[in-house]
């Protein structure tokens, strides 16, 4: 005969749950989580103090004993497929629109074939990388369900600190940011062209008045550029055959030498981050606040912005140069395209300014077969003489890294102008500030 007392139990654990109170009765999550290795990258100092992280499955295994311990229990290593290395940082934090589809795989497309190839409902992967000062330690989640990938803080320890402890204390700092994304819920795969548009629209706030609906900014100089670019820690590696005068010019008024301007110029000290999704990327775009002694104060100035890819519309736009009228005829279909379920129309979509496109140089797309000459992106702030500025996001070469056995493009970014009455041709991004 059953104990009344048991029965009593579990009539209430009954109640609990149906009622909606958690019930940890299958002991943790539900999905199926999988982590591939991270990529590595670092100098044979660094790889020496924490050899123990850096060794191939050392890092991944902590994280998943730790993950564990969060409650995530069902989670293992996985393997990329033959042949297929893990992403970098810059692989990942640069991403591409719609090139060449027949012949290109993206991260989400690679992720999303192991996912359903081993079973996994959502898969970790990321990067232990040296930057400059600092390792990196940063951590994604691809969902399969949302065809998503959403990006934890990431983790940052100086070189001058690099030890054991202090890897492992970013991994448990890391882990409790990864545990939150794998605990919220993934939305529902996107169906057709105007759920996508709904649904995307609803997630960044596309249906709310933008803060800024300006179609052309102001005029701006070379100096005024230079100073823009000095002020937000933007990065610029200034062309030696142009605005030579204006360098020389800002170099006097800021009581400085040219060397010392031209290397701030290349030094930049911002954080971006970035959500991705069909066709739209959120970047959100922020000053470190780590540097001091900066010829010019910091503006401190966050930008949000959801760059669209018009190549969702017609798939000929993905990486096509074009007039400025020609750009305005897109984004005008856009507008009138891109609307809710309801008819409500998405009508801020614009050609960015010359400081927006400097605070996304890092996601301006570029061709898979890197050439010398320059890729020229239209923005909307106008010359002193009518015409528009461009940035230039220029291929200077690149190197092979033994760690992902892949090349590593190099790219410099410089501002120029185009005459958009004669003829000046340059590619499109399309933005909008996202709330």
């Amino acid at each position: 005969m059953l104990n009344t007392k048991w029965i009593t139990v579990v009539f209430l654990m009954g109640i609990l749950c149906f009622s909606g109170v958690s019930c940890a009765i299958d002991g943790g999550n539900t999905e199926k989580v999988g982590i591939l290795l991270f990529s590595r990258l670092a100098s044979e100092p660094v790889t020496k103090q924490i050899k123990k992280y850096y060794q191939k499955k050392e890092l991944e295994k902590a994280l998943v004993d730790a993950l564990q311990k969060e409650g995530i229990d069902d989670i293992k290593q996985v393997t990329y497929s033959k042949g297929q290395q893990p992403f970098t940082y810059d692989e990942i934090g640069a991403p591409r629109f719609d090139i060449d589809l027949g012949d290109f795989a993206t991260p989400e497309q690679i992720l999303n074939d192991i996912a359903s190839q081993q079973k996994f409902d959502k898969i970790i992967f990321g990067h232990l990388e040296e930057v400059s000062d600092a390792l990196y330690l940063v951590a994604r989640v691809y969902s399969k369900k949302g065809d998503t990938i959403a990006s934890a803080p990431e983790q940052k320890i100086k070189i001058k600190k690099i030890n054991p402890a202090e890897v492992k204390t970013a991994i448990r700092q890391l882990v409790v940011e990864i545990a939150k994304i794998l605990r919220t819920p993934s939305a529902p795969p996107q169906q057709t062209q105007q759920d996508d548009m709904l649904d995307e629209g609803l997630l960044f706030g596309l249906d709310e008045p933008s803060p800024s609906q300006t179609a052309v900014s102001h005029y701006a100089t070379p100096k005024d550029i230079y100073r823009m670019i000095l002020e937000n820690e933007f990065y610029a590696h200034p062309d030696y055959k142009h605005y030579q005068v204006e360098l020389d010019e800002l170099t006097k008024e800021l009581k400085t030498t040219k060397e010392t301007l031209t290397k701030e110029l290349k030094h930049h000290s911002r954080s971006t981050t970035y959500e991705k999704f069909k066709w739209i990327i959120k970047v959100k775009s922020k000053p470190t606040g780590k540097t001091s002694k900066r010829l010019l104060k910091s503006s401190n100035k966050t930008f949000n912005l959801c760059i669209f890819n018009p190549s969702r519309f017609n798939p000929n736009l993905g990486f096509r140069w074009m007039t400025y009228q020609e750009a305005q005829d897109i984004i005008a279909d856009i507008k009138t395209r891109a609307v809710t379920k309801d008819g409500k129309a998405f009508d801020d979509w614009r050609i960015p300014t010359i400081e927006e496109l400097f605070a996304i140089t890092r996601y301006l797309p570029w061709d898979k077969s890197p050439k010398t000459e320059p890729y020229y992106f239209w923005s909307s702030t106008l010359t002193k003489g009518a015409d528009l500025w461009i940035v230039e996001k220029v291929f200077s070469g690149s190197s092979f890294n033994k760690k992902t056995g892949r090349r590593q493009p190099f790219y410099g970014i410089d501002f120029n102008v185009a005459d958009p009455l004669k003829g000046g041709i340059a590619l499109l991004i399309v933005v909008r500030t996202c709330p």
